[in-house]
């Protein structure tokens, strides 16, 4: 075990002797800022939620409206339950999930507490509740984390789809390196994203919204990481990632067709 993936288990392991913890606690009123990071695949919502829970005062969960949750709850750390009882709470009734199992009580130091939730995430059955409930509950304080170039989001989509690898807590490379992109499908997938993100914009008043720009963090993750940590009303630290970049090299290494798809989208709105 590397030293990734055994800070990895002791932020696992903290957020649930952190809910242990706080069920015994006397207060009513949960006292930390309740939060959801907003996004989309391969946007950095990893790097983001490890660099969250790196900090002694924040606690943020898995993708917990993903599909697979609905046979085994996406919690994003290992040794958590998965009993039959939460996992009808969840699949029946989610914004009690999310009450009785989220947003609870916590020992006093933590601060803030969250969890992931895509663009797609909980459209259908009684899921679709969590995003009226998030609507409605004006103290939610919502991080769209935004990745600038769709070109590149596409590339690392294709890659982990191929690879079968969605993220990496060593330095070594993928089997795959390189991937060949369809045109008109990069310009779906491109116009999908900007729809789901326009509805997050539509969805909540700015002044619950921090807006972040994945390139922002990953070139001054001080400076960024600052604003998030003002946002949510933590104190300013140092923290560090357990996950590490899957690919690296330029675009035109990486995409088989680059030239292709450089003289394509020459003029649009996506050239960069």
């Amino acid at each position: 075990m590397n030293t990734t993936d055994i800070s990895a288990l002791a932020a696992g392991l903290r957020c649930r002797s952190a809910k242990w913890v706080g069920r015994f606690r006397r207060t009513v009123e949960p006292e930390y800022a309740p939060f959801v990071i907003v996004c989309t695949a391969r946007t950095g919502s990893e790097f983001l939620k490890s660099l969250l829970n790196d900090h002694k005062n924040a606690i943020a969960w898995g993708a917990l409206f993903a599909p697979a949750s609905r046979t085994r709850i996406r919690w994003g750390f290992a040794a958590q339950p998965q009993g039959s009882d939460l996992r009808r709470l969840i699949a029946d009734n989610p914004v009690g999930f999310l009450e009785r199992e989220i947003w609870t009580r916590y020992p006093a130091a933590i601060r803030a507490v969250g969890f992931k939730l895509f663009y797609g995430h909980a459209r259908g059955g009684e899921w679709k509740s969590v995003w009226s409930y998030l609507q409605r509950r004006a103290d939610i304080r919502v991080i769209h984390l935004r990745r600038r170039n769709l070109l590149a989001r596409q590339v690392s989509l294709e890659l982990a789809q191929a690879s079968r690898v969605w993220r990496r807590k060593d330095r070594g490379a993928t089997s795959i390196s390189s991937v060949n992109l369809d045109f008109d499908a990069c310009v779906r997938e491109f116009r999908r994203v900007e729809e789901g993100a326009a509805n997050i914009d539509a969805m909540f008043a700015s002044e619950r919204v921090l807006d972040v720009v994945y390139e922002n963090l990953a070139e001054d993750q001080a400076a960024e990481m600052k604003r998030v940590f003002d946002f949510l009303g933590v104190e300013n630290r140092g923290v560090r990632a357990s996950t590490r970049r899957q690919s690296s090299g330029s675009l035109k290494d990486r995409i088989e067709n680059f030239d292709e798809l450089e003289r394509r989208f020459r003029g649009s709105r996506w050239h960069e």
